[in-house]
Formats: structure tokens, C-alpha cells, sequence
């Protein structure tokens, strides 16, 4: 390995940040005209059809691609000897330099596993063994007839130099690009793995091209030039810039590989990448969840008064708290509770003992399995309801009827008919999280933050002196938009 290798590993790396985030762009671009399309229909069939035409769609459009571009494409000639006792480290049959004509005119014979498409292609049986192959290859071909895996396999492939030229490979990374970031976030299962090494592949084996063009094909201690090894760092490039991982990618990339020599070149490359890939955008991941309005919490957000950092320890989780908060009893009235789950969309609710002191959670589900449970059992027509509901039974319902919300509405319906009819109470003591954490109205916000991320809360309730709830923080309150705000009005 030689020091002047980390020259290109630097300019992959900037390459697959500044192409990373490009990739996220575009994709989110697809993603928002895609939810904006599909708000616009009110047919569920409608719906449906159109998630299932834009995959088939896609795969038409791909098909066609791939069989009419490398028309546009001439043949590449190639001629070389196949030696049956000649054998790569993987046990097929490598292409040998003969003592026919012209036979290493391209200094580098590419392996015969190329696509020959339309061109001519003569295979001819050797007296003493081997084949003469004399013919020639669609070089679009070879990357657009084969899976993604081959490709793959294709540009990583060491002493091919020359066996890609620039149209096909801009040709092919132009496309790929385009239909990649179109078909991440269709309605199929599909990742992003296999295109994110195909096109960093592709653009790190035209750097490649471009070093042998400038120095020639190199035997001696710059042998490091191949475009094989620039598609390798060119692939963990744009690994990085889009997905912006880093001990495991580089992990990865050298299981893939079992290559340990380019293990510093593919650090290199990674932290150049991320590092510009950050000053664009976010993560692919992280950009589809604030896409999707999906509360994550990041790192502890900094606040900034004047254009200056403030240290959040200086505020406190009141003035960032919901208030007023909706309560329960320990034992609750049914009109209460069908009052409460028809007009909030709250996740969970404080439960109070009949002193008004706070005694632990429940959640919106819990609340609604309940009901359900207390229908299919036909005890809603006592004065006090107390159900026995195993832990199970709660397990059962995740995913089943309750996410029917015709079900759901149908069931408040007749949760409201039998409170009319007979005032019932709902026991909720034995179902109450009574381990859920409470915290004081002046607790430090930067801890509070804190402790919501590290425990992974989705409710943090807020109490006073005597331990009555005077607020209730959820992840949506402590999203940075949310505390500038707050911050701002106190």
C-alpha cells in the first residue's frame, strides 16, 4: 500500500457525501409527491391500485432500459485464452495472455463473463486442452443485463482495467441513480444496500479510469490504481454518504472483501464522506422519519438566544410542559372515559388517586381494550366494572380489531349507550403503570431531556409539591422546533 492512495480515498469520500446527500434530496422529493398524490385519493381501492402500479411501473421502465440503452453501444473486441489448468482463488477459469496476435493489445483481458448482447462471439475447443475465445461484448450490457449483485461483482473485479469504458459507466450511473431514489419508498420490499455499493461502484471505477488513462496500467508499487479497488472505496463512499454509519460499514466493507490491506483507505474514505455528508443533510433514516413526522430525539438539542448557545439547565420543565392535562380517576366513569377517547388523540392519560395525587399511567389502548373486553364479557352493566384481563389478552389486541377505526368508533358508540343508560364505573386500579416516572415542575429541562431519550419515554408526567399533575410532556414537546418556541414565549 502506498501513502498517495489516500488521495483518492479523500476524494471518494467527498464525492460520496456531497452524492449522498444529493440521493436523500431527490428521494425525499419522491417521498413528498408521493404522499401529496396519494392525499388526493379517497377510494381505499384507488389506493391501493395506484401503490401496486407505481413499483410495476417502474419495473417496466427498467426492463425496457435495460434492453434498448446498450443498443447505442458498439462491441468492444476481446480475445483470450481460456486455461482449464489455470485457476482464480475462487476456482473458475481466468483469461490468460495467449500467443495469438494482437492477443494483449489491451494489456488487461477482461474475464469472459461479460455480456455479449448482440455482438459476435466465437468459442473455439484448443488441441491439448483450453478454448480460444475471439470475439467481442456489449460493455452497457454487462452492467445492465445482470443483477445488482453482478454488477457488483463486475466493477469490483481487479486487472480489468479496461474493461469499462466512460459512456457506459455515466450512462448507467445517470439511470441507476434516478431509479433508485424513485424506488426507495415504493410500496415493495426493497433496501438499499445493493444500489448504494452498485452506484458508488460506478463512479469510484470512473475515477479509476481516469488514473489509468493519466498513468497507464501499473505493475510495479503503484499497482493500488486499479479501478476495481477505486470501486471499492467509490461503493463505502456513498454507503457513508447516505446512510452515514461507520465502525460497522467499515466492518462490512472488509468482510465483503477480505481485503485487510485497504482497511485504512476505507476509514479514510468513510470519514471523509460522513463529514461532508453532514453538512448537507441528515441520514437517509433520519431525514424519512422527520419526513414522516415521527418524533426522534436526537442528541440534547443547544437553544440559542441571540444567536448564542444557552446552557438548558437554565430553564425548567415547566416552561416546556403540556398543560392543562386529561385525567382519570382510579375508579372512572365510563362517560368519562368515552368523553376523553372521543375528544383527544392522547396515547396515555395520568391516573389519579381519589385524593387527586398521581399514582401511575395508562394508555389509550389499555383504555380501549378494556372496553372491548368489558363488552365481550358482558360486564358493562354493573355499578362498578372490575375486569380481569391478563397480560396475554393485551398481546392478543396489538394489531387486531382496535386498529380498525370504524371498530374503534363503533365501540365508543355503545360504551356511550350503556352510560346513559346505567352510570357504570371502570375499575383501572390493576391496570394502572404505577412505575411510570414523575417528575417536579422545577426539574432542569437539559436533564429532563435526558432522561426522556436515555429511557426511551413516550409520556413524563409533571407534578407539583403535593404530587397533583400539573403537565405532561410527550416526545413531540421536546423536539427542537417545539422548545424554541416555548422557550421563546417564556
Amino acid at each position: 500500500m502506498n501513502i498517495l492512495a489516500l488521495i483518492p480515498s479523500v476524494v471518494l469520500g467527498v464525492l460520496g457525501g456531497v452524492l449522498g446527500s444529493l440521493f436523500i434530496f431527490i428521494n425525499l422529493k419522491f417521498s413528498k409527491i408521493r404522499r401529496m398524490i396519494h392525499s388526493r385519493v379517497k377510494n381505499i381501492r384507488t389506493l391501493k391500485m395506484l401503490r401496486v402500479l407505481e413499483p410495476v411501473t417502474i419495473l417496466v421502465l427498467t426492463c425496457l432500459l435495460s434492453v434498448f440503452v446498450p443498443a447505442a453501444f458498439s462491441c468492444t473486441q476481446m480475445t483470450c485464452i481460456l486455461d482449464d489448468r489455470q485457476t482464480d482463488n475462487s476456482g473458475d477459469r481466468v483469461c490468460l495472455p495467449g500467443s495469438i496476435d494482437n492477443l494483449t493489445s489491451n494489456l488487461v483481458i477482461p474475464k469472459p463473463n461479460v455480456q455479449h448482447y448482440t455482438c459476435p462471439w466465437n468459442q473455439i475447443d484448443l488441441p491439448g486442452g483450453g478454448q480460444l475465445i475471439n470475439g467481442s461484448y456489449n460493455e452497457a450490457a454487462t452492467l445492465f443485463f445482470v443483477t445488482g449483485e453482478q454488477a457488483i461483482q463486475q466493477l469490483f473485479s481487479r486487472n480489468t482495467h479496461l474493461e469499462f469504458g466512460y459512456a457506459p459507466l455515466l450512462t448507467f450511473l445517470a439511470i441507476y441513480f434516478i431509479l433508485a431514489c424513485w424506488a426507495s419508498g415504493t410500496h415493495i420490499s426493497c433496501g438499499l444496500v445493493v444500489p448504494m455499493l452498485l452506484i458508488g461502484g460506478l463512479y469510484g471505477r470512473i475515477l479509476g479510469r481516469i488514473t489509468v488513462d493519466i498513468f497507464g496500467v501499473r505493475t510495479d508499487t503503484m499497482d493500488w490504481m486499479d479501478p476495481g479497488a477505486f470501486a471499492l472505496l467509490g461503493a463505502v463512499s456513498f454507503f457513508a454518504g447516505v446512510s452515514r454509519l461507520t465502525m460497522s460499514l467499515a466492518v462490512i466493507m472488509v468482510e465483503i472483501t477480505n481485503d485487510i490491506q485497504f482497511l485504512l483507505l476505507i476509514m479514510t474514505t468513510i470519514m471523509f464522506a460522513k463529514w461532508v455528508g453532514d453538512l448537507f443533510t441528515h441520514s437517509i433514516y433520519h431525514s424519512i422519519l422527520e419526513l414522516k413526522c415521527i418524533p426522534f430525539l436526537d442528541l440534547a438539542p443547544v437553544y440559542k438566544e441571540k444567536g448564542k448557545p444557552v446552557n438548558l439547565e437554565q430553564y425548567t420543565v415547566k416552561d416546556v410542559m403540556h398543560h392543562p392535562v386529561h385525567t382519570l380517576r382510579e375508579v372512572e366513569n365510563l362517560e368519562t372515559i368515552v368523553k376523553v377517547l372521543r375528544e383527544t388523540e392522547h396515547g396515555g392519560f395520568p391516573v389519579l388517586s381519589q385524593t387527586g395525587q398521581f399514582i401511575g399511567l395508562i394508555t389509550r389502548f389499555q383504555l380501549m381494550t378494556l372496553l372491548c373486553k368489558g363488552f365481550t364479557r358482558n360486564s358493562l352493566d354493573n355499578d362498578i366494572i372490575q375486569l380481569q384481563v391478563d397480560f396475554s389478552e393485551f398481546n392478543r389486541m396489538r394489531g387486531h380489531k382496535l386498529v380498525d377505526p370504524k371498530l374503534t368508533h363503533e365501540l365508543l358508540n355503545q360504551t356511550q349507550l350503556v352510560s346513559e343508560r346505567r352510570a357504570g364505573q371502570l375499575n383501572l386500579a390493576e391496570f394502572v403503570n404505577r412505575s411510570s416516572l414523575p417528575l417536579p415542575h422545577w426539574f432542569s429541562l437539559h436533564r429532563t431531556y435526558l432522561i426522556f431519550r436515555t429511557l426511551g419515554l413516550r409520556h413524563l408526567t409533571v407534578v407539583d409539591g403535593d404530587n397533583k399533575v400539573v403537565g405532561i410532556l410527550t416526545r413531540k414537546d421536546l423536539m427542537g422546533f417545539n422548545i424554541d418556541e416555548k422557550l421563546k414565549k417564556s
